[in-house]
């Protein structure tokens, strides 16, 4: 009986040990590239820099499965990148998530008026790790910019191209 208690205590160590992951660094320095660039291909978005009207803009990835993805904003302040938190499957806060079977990650970010930059950090171990950067450059809608000219512009500007077509 002690014999087998001693094996099964053997056990769910070794099992525990083989799950526990590998935690995602607080912040990130602007010049890290990572150590490899085989872990994850970006899908979405299609290019490195978009320039959009949305607050709200998706990305997605597709890598290998047990990959640890992780996504940080840069920060002005501390001239670094640091991690924000992501949605799980369950709506749940987390600061990374782990690749399944299909491979794929999806999440929403949030972006703030100006040049938004971001770097996905995925991790298969501490010494192994890709980093790929993409930037969102939000602009203020069309609407707004006119909202905020200053009052009589407009006929300003129409009696401009009025008196440059005389």
């Amino acid at each position: 009986m002690v014999k087998r208690l001693i094996q099964a205590f053997i056990v769910t160590m070794a099992l525990s040990v083989a799950t526990v992951g590998f935690a995602a660094p607080d912040a990130m320095e602007i010049d890290d590239d990572g150590t490899v660039d085989d872990l994850i291909t970006i899908i979405s978005p299609a290019e490195e820099n978009v320039t959009t009207y949305n607050e709200v803009e998706p990305i997605s990835v597709s890598g290998r499965e047990g990959v640890s993805i992780a996504v940080y904003v840069y920060d002005n302040g501390s001239s670094k990148y640091r991690n924000i938190m992501l949605k799980d499957d369950e709506g749940e806060l987390v600061n990374e998530i782990e690749l399944g079977a299909s491979g794929l990650f999806a999440q929403e970010l949030d972006l703030v008026e100006g040049v938004n930059q971001f770097a996905l950090r995925a991790q298969l171990s501490d010494e192994v790790y890709q980093v790929e950067k993409i930037g969102f450059t939000l602009m203020k809608a069309l609407a707004d910019k006119i909202k905020g000219l200053p009052t009589g512009y407009y006929r300003e500007y129409k009696d401009l191209l009025k008196n440059a077509n005389k």
